[in-house]
């Protein structure tokens, strides 16, 4: 099938969630009490503070604001959409199903949100650990998701909620990308990884085995076995109830009652674009519209960002691996990656 390219969006001026993702102001019309104001008077610095990102900073005119003679003083244009702090880093959504399907103790489907100019390798073997079968994000040198040829897997969310992120902690991506290398016990790994979680913002993370999967946050205790059944994860904690995930794990627990279980079917559970009803919606600081924007499990964004990989992969009970991802530009499809391989030995019932 001929792969569809799409090309570049223009840049819009429009004010969209996107920007106040990435900290930018919505700028009103000039406030103007039946006079044209005079350019003469400004403000001084916002009192509600000059950072949001590394390196976002909040707009607050200062040299060159604009002060009426008259009438009380115009609305702030430094605030974003949001008064709190945006993470501004990828959503995802995490689906799999452990121990339910047949032929197939381990099921996964994802689907990775991030900014269209963020630098990403696609999926492959990488060539500094050639037992690694990943993306890459090439900003921070980390992954999203992997899977090695022994079957070790692992996957990594950020937490969303209200608490300041730090512009110095470590990449989250780092966490998947060092267990995928070293390829160590999963419990052994997170044990580890307790003892250091605070360097980083929030997250949740899944590593695991064809056998057996262990789950952390470090916004949630301590880690803990995943049990046998159908899973969901997005930017809360495992299993919480966002729309998306409920959606997701639905779909997912009624294509596991199909032997014949097909890669396309699990792509066509991540390609729900549907936006969630408002009643339904977290409240994560953000402001409604942009979680109205994020709700569904694909982000058909804007012109900036979106949902730029679905994966998906099967690991079947003689030892299988089908491995797939799916990229995408501005909500089209541009290329799909297919790979398969054999673990050393069946998996273990």
């Amino acid at each position: 099938m001929p792969v569809r390219r799409r090309s570049a969006r223009a840049a819009s001026s429009r004010w969209s969630p996107t920007r106040a993702m990435r900290g930018e102001t919505k700028r009103p019309t000039p406030w103007r009490p039946g006079r044209r104001p005079s350019r003469r008077r400004s403000f001084g610095p916002c009192p509600i503070g000059s950072r949001i990102g590394a390196t976002t900073r909040r707009a607050c005119l200062q040299s060159r604001s604009v002060t009426p003679k008259r009438g009380p003083s115009p609305p702030c244009w430094g605030l974003p959409l949001s008064p709190r702090s945006y993470p501004g880093r990828a959503m995802c959504l995490i689906l799999f199903a452990k121990d339910v399907h047949p032929e197939y103790p381990l099921i996964f489907a994802g689907n990775r949100d991030e900014f269209y100019d963020r630098p990403t390798a696609p999926a492959a073997f990488w060539d500094d650990a050639p037992h690694v079968l990943g993306g890459r994000d090439l900003k921070a040198g980390g992954t999203w998701l992997g899977i090695t040829r022994k079957g070790h897997w692992a996957t990594v969310t950020n937490v969303r909620d209200e608490r300041p992120r730090r512009d110095d902690a470590p990449s989250r991506g780092r966490l998947v990308a060092d267990y995928l290398r070293e390829e160590p016990a999963p419990e052994a790994y997170l044990d580890g990884l307790e003892t250091e979680a605070d360097q980083y913002n929030g997250f949740n993370v899944l590593v695991g085995t064809p056998e057996k999967t262990f789950y952390y946050s470090n916004r949630d205790g301590t880690p803990r076995p995943v049990r046998s059944g159908i899973h969901g994860m997005s930017n809360a904690q495992l299993d919480d109830s966002w729309p998306k995930v409920e959606r997701g794990t639905s779909g997912l627990d009624a294509l596991c009652e199909d032997k014949d279980l097909s890669i396309e079917a699990l792509f066509d559970i991540l390609d729900d674009r549907q936006p969630a009803p408002d009643g339904q919606l977290p409240q994560t600081g953000v402001g409604r519209e942009t979680e109205r924007m994020l709700s569904p499990p694909f982000i058909d964004g804007d012109e900036a960002y979106g949902t730029r990989a679905s994966t998906v992969f099967l690991v079947h009970r003689s030892g299988r691996v089908t491995f797939a991802e799916r990229s995408f530009d501005g909500g089209t499809a541009t290329e799909t990656r297919d790979f398969s391989f054999n673990l050393a030995s069946p998996v273990a019932s």
